[in-house]
């Protein structure tokens, strides 16, 4: 599917997923595309798109043993807190320091899980097809950034986070996204379709309810189409050598 002006995707290659979720807006926040399929499917839908910024669920490559070098650390200045830093990189020690979740991206490709290993992937593919990392004010046609979904909707949500996975939790995650100004149904449309009849046949329209990987993939979209109109918003952790991640400034503003 080819759109005539520049998307903004979000690709999600969640754990113990064996298809890729993703979804495209535009500029004005419509829904253009949503789907799932694998890294083939999802590789062709990309291939269409004259324009592009494209934010990926995932690590941009293993990391490169910076943490785990005392002379690496030294030469990155990297501050070290109580205890050993692990077999990660830069960008996640980063977070974990705020105190916010992230996975812990191994220095071996091979060690990786299969999610991570399709993001490598993904991301090698991009930069070989001209895509460039997402810096503040850069003016590059096509641009890619590593992003975490959760921690946007910890930016945009103004209470608990409810579980992902949940019924309540995806209903949250939508209503979140909606409120952002995104071109989606109405999600407390969801309560008007229950009633007394329905609740005791056990029939309710699940089917309005997006997955959890499908609302991590709406969620990235979002942060690429931030990262294109509201720069200031954000803010990046780590270094280029092992990627960037991208994610809602107020967060680590909240951890100070």
């Amino acid at each position: 599917m080819l759109f005539s002006s520049i998307v903004y995707i979000g690709i999600d290659p969640s754990p113990g997923k064996k298809s890729i979720h993703y979804a495209a807006l535009s500029p004005e926040l419509d829904l253009l595309a949503r789907a799932h399929g694998d890294l083939n499917t999802l590789l062709a839908f990309l291939s269409g798109q004259q324009q592009a910024v494209i934010a990926i669920h995932g690590p941009a490559r293993p990391n490169a043993r910076i943490l785990t070098n005392a002379d690496r650390r030294e030469q990155y200045l990297i501050p070290l807190s109580k205890g050993r830093p692990g077999n990660m990189r830069v960008a996640e020690y980063t977070l974990r320091q705020h105190g916010l979740p992230v996975f812990q991206t191994p220095a071996k490709a091979a060690d990786a899980p299969q999610w991570m290993q399709t993001a490598f992937k993904l991301t090698e593919k991009l930069g070989k097809s001209g895509y460039q990392p997402w810096q503040p004010g850069a003016d590059h046609l096509n641009q890619i950034l590593e992003v975490l979904p959760e921690l946007g909707y910890r930016a945009w949500l103004p209470g608990q986070v409810l579980p992902a996975n949940s019924l309540h939790g995806r209903l949250q995650r939508m209503l979140a996204l909606y409120d952002l100004g995104l071109k989606l149904p109405d999600p407390m449309s969801f309560f008007e379709e229950i009633t007394r009849y329905r609740l005791l046949q056990g029939v309710l329209p699940l089917d309005t309810v997006l997955s959890a990987p499908a609302l991590s993939a709406m969620a990235a979209a979002y942060l690429a189409w931030q990262a294109a109109h509201q720069p200031a918003d954000l803010t990046q952790v780590g270094i280029p050598q092992e990627g960037q991640i991208t994610l809602p400034a107020a967060l680590l503003r909240d951890q100070t």
